[in-house]
């Protein structure tokens, strides 16, 4: 069975874990530069390159090329 959306499971599911262990699980605050980040349990503060590394650690090859 295909999915139009993802077109390998195996490292959607890795990725999809990864999130899910980075959730906090109580309210945090931190400093970014000079704003206070407030996340609620199961907010994840993450960024698309901390994805994209994370896609090269399991691939080898990095998902958002800038060509």
């Amino acid at each position: 069975m295909k999915f139009g959306v993802v077109k390998n499971p195996t490292i959607s599911v890795v990725l999809w874990v990864d999130l899910l262990l980075r959730a906090t699980h109580k309210d945090t605050k931190f400093l970014l530069g000079n704003t206070t980040i407030e996340l609620i349990p199961g907010q994840v503060f993450t960024s698309e390159l901390k994805i994209d590394l994370l896609f090269f650690e399991i691939t080898g090859t990095f998902k958002n090329k800038k060509e």
